[in-house]
């Protein structure tokens, strides 16, 4: 009895897709797939639509999974499958994408259209009217557009109301995450949900979102021996350096230097690492966290957290196709040992 209900809980049996509704800050205006694994697609005409620029802007992720007879365990994969993918996108191609939030008997006070000041208390919700299932992808009917990361990523290019764009090297990206070990796949899953988290708090707390951005970066910095000082022996992370080596090459790529600015890129990335540590010890607040009047440095709090959220899913995008790179070339010197080995064992 127990053989059988494991049986029907791992064996395969069909391969199907499940979609789930998703946001965005931009609207997606066509489909785009990955192979035969995900596709993101709009929701059909007669589903609810934004008529304004800014606000959640739904989509459909449809996801394919392989199907067993225990429903619970096709629940499960589905499930975990579908928030990969939605992380994914979060991470490396808009970090808007989000699920409507769902935290039971918590609404919002909001004002009914049309019916003057009335108020009313109200659970989020949304209903597109599509299957949850079918047997293959919805078919194409238009591609969403595209652009190079440079561009994508650049200055005044995610302004209100461009259509949700991929990278053009998206599927290249896809490929170097599912080439990575599982257990780095992982992390790069964290750095994508604090990268999501921090557009998610944008709105709500500056502090809470820089800290949350920069914790994106800490997630990918290289795990190596830390060496230790040579006066009191005590260890040296030096975070500060990795996420100014993490990040600087795509600031050097998609913003141009402060006019007036008298530090390297280098030394600023490291000024941004020390206001979130400012942050994150309680030393400080920054931003708009704090009554205080419209200042210079307010004005550049702002302005650092904008093009941190605009670059990182480039920044995550470039570390994953080198992480992949490292890798290959790290089996492939490991396949030359062991065939060395071989040879000298016949020999």
């Amino acid at each position: 009895m127990i053989i059988d209900v494991i049986k029907d809980a791992l064996t395969a049996t069909t391969r199907r897709v499940l979609r789930q509704v998703l946001f965005a800050g931009h609207k997606l205006t066509g489909a785009w797939r990955y192979k035969d694994e995900l596709q993101i697609t709009p929701v059909p005409p007669e589903a609810p639509q934004l008529t304004c620029l800014l606000g959640d802007h739904p989509f459909i992720l449809e996801t394919k999974i392989t199907c067993t007879n225990d429903g619970f365990t096709t629940q499960r994969r589905a499930a975990q499958m579908a928030r990969e993918h939605e992380l994914l996108l979060a991470g490396i191609v808009n970090s808007s994408v989000h699920q409507l939030p769902a935290r039971p008997f918590h609404g919002y006070w909001v004002m009914l259209p049309n019916e003057g000041y009335k108020t009313a208390y109200l659970m989020p919700g949304y209903h597109a009217n599509i299957p949850e299932a079918a047997e293959d992808f919805t078919p194409i009917e238009s591609s969403a557009p595209v652009l190079p990361p440079a561009q994508l990523f650049g200055p005044y290019s995610m302004s209100a109301g461009t259509p949700f764009t991929v990278p053009d090297n998206l599927t290249e990206t896809f490929d170097a995450y599912h080439a990575l070990q599982p257990a780095i796949r992982q992390g790069f899953l964290r750095s994508c949900h604090w990268l999501q988290y921090a557009n998610h708090a944008f709105l709500h707390s500056y502090s809470a979102a820089f800290m949350a951005i920069v914790t994106a970066a800490e997630v990918l910095f290289p795990q190596q021996p830390k060496p230790k000082c040579p006066s009191c022996g005590q260890v040296r992370h030096r975070l500060r350096s990795a996420f100014a080596q993490l990040l600087e090459r795509s600031l050097t790529v998609l913003t141009s230097h402060r006019v007036g600015e008298d530090r390297t890129i280098q030394a600023r990335l490291k000024h941004l690492y020390d206001t979130r540590s400012s942050i994150s010890h309680g030393a400080d607040l920054r931003g708009w966290d704090l009554p205080s009047e419209f200042t210079p440095r307010s004005s550049q709090d702002d302005d650092d957290l904008r093009t941190l959220l605009r670059i990182t899913p480039y920044t995550l995008a470039q570390w994953l196709r080198e992480e992949a790179g490292r890798t290959a070339q790290w089996g492939m010197a490991s396949s030359g040992v062991k065939r060395r080995s071989r040879r000298k064992a016949t020999t």
